[in-house]
């Protein structure tokens, strides 16, 4: 007899497909959000980086580098590495939240079938509210890099639109 900690459930049906696919965008989502995260903290390390290059020898500059890129280990310190205002932080760490359920918790104990594990409705509402939040933070983000790279903001409509069809494309059923 095969001990209860195996999975046992390898039932698949075209409802409980649909409901992993939803879980699968969700975390695409969230992962796209945290490497955002990072690549905009690495930007903004990276002016120190070049001044710290000029003005260390090379051990006091290895020094450096190994310094800065243990201080963004996780999305956390990512945030809060670049320096945003209060609401702004606030809306990342929203999104932080959101990621990080999505990363860790959504899918415990969903395995197989989900046919009669969830209630459809209820899980695609909650996996919604996470990913707007994740889409706020994704739109604070994107806005942040696009100005650093003196690139133009799209219009208020255009941002809402956005979001929009970031929720659509991951739970849309």
């Amino acid at each position: 007899m095969i001990p209860n900690i195996f999975m046992m459930d390898f039932e698949r049906t075209e409802n409980s497909d649909e409901l992993h696919g939803i879980f699968g965008r969700a975390l695409i989502i969230a992962t796209r959000f945290d490497s955002m995260c990072a690549a905009a903290a690495d930007t903004a390390n990276s002016r120190a980086d070049l001044i710290a290059k000029k003005l260390l020898d090379e051990a006091e500059y290895k020094k450096f580098v190994l310094q800065t890129t243990k201080n963004h280990t996780n999305l956390n310190n990512s945030i809060l590495a670049l320096g945003l205002s209060a609401d702004a932080s606030d809306i990342l760490h929203s999104a932080r939240m959101a990621r990080n359920y999505i990363a860790h918790e959504l899918s415990i104990g969903l395995t197989g079938c989900l046919d009669t594990k969830i209630d459809d409705n209820t899980i695609t509402k909650d996996i919604s509210e996470l990913i707007e939040r994740i889409a706020n933070g994704d739109i604070v983000i994107s806005a942040l890099i696009s100005l650093r790279n003196n690139d133009p903001l799209p219009r208020i409509q255009s941002i809402t639109k956005y979001k929009e069809e970031i929720i659509k494309w991951a739970v849309k059923r």
